[in-house]
């Protein structure tokens, strides 16, 4: 083994790496974007409900 090769294999591991962890920070960034996404809806949906439920409650009081 050459010092030249210790080298080379030493750069390919480093690019491997950097691969791996853009490749995880893409990921991350996804599955983050769409779990606030996710959030967003089921805030709203939860809005909804809340919103369907006082007004039963103010038909049915006032009746």
């Amino acid at each position: 083994m050459y010092v030249g090769q210790e080298v080379n294999w030493k750069v390919t591991e480093d690019k491997k790496i950097i691969e791996y962890t853009t490749t995880l920070k893409v990921i991350f960034k996804v599955v983050f974007c769409f779990y606030k996404f996710n959030n967003v809806i089921s805030f709203r949906e939860k809005n909804n409900l809340f919103e369907q439920l006082v007004f039963t409650q103010l038909l049915s009081g006032s009746s």
